[in-house]
């Protein structure tokens, strides 16, 4: 059952589908379960954000240079181009929110490992992006995904516990590589943010409804 929501889900999300199959994609999944997502709409554009409503300090990790008043974190999101009409679909990707005391990394690319292989992303949206404020220093990394690298999300996939405990127990790390190499633990929050937008992308979607694992969506605790 992981194998097919797998491949339904990556289908979606680069929007390799044909218009009929794109009518079927619709956000009422994420509209009925508002305590499990966010919808951000920017109706001049045409595009909506959808993102699991887990906090910033739900998905953080901790680095030697964070700063003490934010969190540095990561998040999957889902962003829906052509909203609101019947070619609209979801494009999947994930931000790397870097937060140090210190000063910037200039952070050019970013490996993760996950049970033991690497993933290195060399392409990132705007690796020059930087900002200052009166708390400290902010670099953010944006991933999007598209058929070179749906090896990452399979792995991914592929560490999704059966139970809702499992994600406890999950480990994998991500380098971030600028000025210097800074390692970071990713774990619970990293993959129930992932698992979150995975169910977004399948059960937005009717074909989703072929592959319901437990009948309804994970409660956040």
């Amino acid at each position: 059952m992981k194998k097919l929501s797998l491949i339904l889900a990556l289908v979606m999300l680069l929007g390799c589908f044909s218009n009929a199959f794109a009518e079927d994609f619709n956000l009422n999944f994420v509209r009925e379960n508002s305590t499990l997502f966010t919808i951000d709409v920017d109706s001049s554009r045409g595009i909506a954000f959808v993102e699991s409503a887990l906090t910033a300090k739900d998905r953080s990790f901790v680095h030697k240079y964070e700063s003490s008043t934010r969190y540095s974190s990561t998040k999957f999101d889902m962003l829906v181009i052509d909203y609101g009409t019947s070619s609209q679909y979801p494009v999947c990707r994930l931000w790397v929110n870097y937060m140090s005391d210190t000063g910037y990394q200039n952070i050019k690319s970013v490996t993760f490992n996950v049970n033991g292989k690497q993933f290195t992303f060399t392409d990132i949206d705007d690796p020059d992006f930087m900002e200052h404020d009166e708390d400290g220093y902010i670099e953010r990394v944006l991933i999007k995904f598209d058929l070179d690298n749906l090896d990452f999300l399979i792995a991914l996939e592929q560490m999704l516990p059966d139970e809702f405990e499992g994600f406890d127990t999950i480990k994998l790390s991500m380098t971030l590589h600028g000025d210097e190499d800074i390692t970071v633990e990713l774990g619970r929050g990293f993959m129930l943010d992932f698992f979150l937008l995975q169910q977004a992308i399948i059960e937005c979607n009717a074909v989703g409804e072929m592959n319901k694992t437990n009948g309804s969506p994970m409660t956040v605790k």
